[in-house]
């Protein structure tokens, strides 16, 4: 299975669309750094500290990577069906279970990585445009990077969504129209369904989908509870998903 990890790593690298995909998150990066630059320039007086605000933007903004990421990968998944690429690999000595897993594990390392490297190239250039002035504690710092930590499951669990989705849909234009609902609108109902029968218990479901979840995990003003029941969520879904996934493609049948 190590070598299929390496094999599908090695073919994503060797596509020009990755560095594609990455030219366009370092742009985004120079871009959101640029009008936080901007918007700090004007409301100086308002801010408690730049160097804070971009760091919470930062994580906002990553928000996004975890959506297009997990989609773009997991479209490679939908092509393997198809071009018929897993009825070959099936031929071979490899098992379902190792394909399943080499794919998950695939597009979480990317998915990770280029989350790791957005929030890295943002940090950097936020020190190089803003002094570090007195707000930058070792404690805001902890806090900075404990968010980073507590995101990194509910990355694994969108991306254990993506798979389970892509294996059991196998058609970019279900998959894409599903995917792009639950990332935009499923939160936004159930918060309208609660509003209109006037019952706020129905909105507590929202704390327990995974899009919310990443919300909150990567908000500087939540509370303690909610991070960590954001993260709990994550790992739940990463579990859940990663399972079904598996289980869908295991029964499935493949030409």
């Amino acid at each position: 299975m190590i070598n299929y990890i390496k094999a599908e790593l090695y073919r994503t690298f060797s596509s020009k669309t990755i560095y594609v995909f990455l030219g366009v998150i370092f742009g985004f990066s120079i871009l959101l750094n640029a009008s936080n630059y901007y918007y700090t320039s004007i409301t100086h007086n308002k801010l408690h500290s730049k160097i804070i605000y971009t760091m919470n933007s930062t994580l906002k903004s990553s928000n996004s990577m975890a959506f297009l990421v997990t989609m773009i990968f997991s479209f490679i998944i939908i092509r393997e069906y198809s071009q018929s690429t897993f009825k070959n690999i099936i031929s071979s000595n490899l098992s379902r279970r190792n394909i399943y897993l080499g794919k998950l594990i695939t597009i979480n390392i990317l998915n990770i990585g280029i989350y790791l490297a957005f929030v890295l190239v943002n940090t950097m250039l936020a020190l190089i445009l803003f002094k570090i002035d007195s707000s930058l504690t070792l404690n805001s710092l902890f806090d900075f990077i404990k968010h980073i930590i507590y995101a990194l499951p509910v990355y694994i669990g969108i991306s254990s969504l993506g798979c389970f989705m892509a294996f059991s849909m196998k058609k970019d234009g279900i998959f894409i129209t599903v995917y792009f609902i639950c990332y935009m609108f499923i939160s936004n109902i159930i918060t309208y369904i609660s509003y209109k029968y006037n019952n706020p218990k129905i909105a507590e479901i929202n704390n327990y989908l995974i899009f919310p979840s990443l919300d909150i995990v990567t908000n500087f003003n939540v509370t303690s509870v909610q991070t960590i029941r954001a993260f709990l969520v994550g790992l739940g879904f990463t579990v859940v998903f990663g399972v079904l996934g598996y289980v869908v493609f295991k029964r499935q049948d493949i030409k």
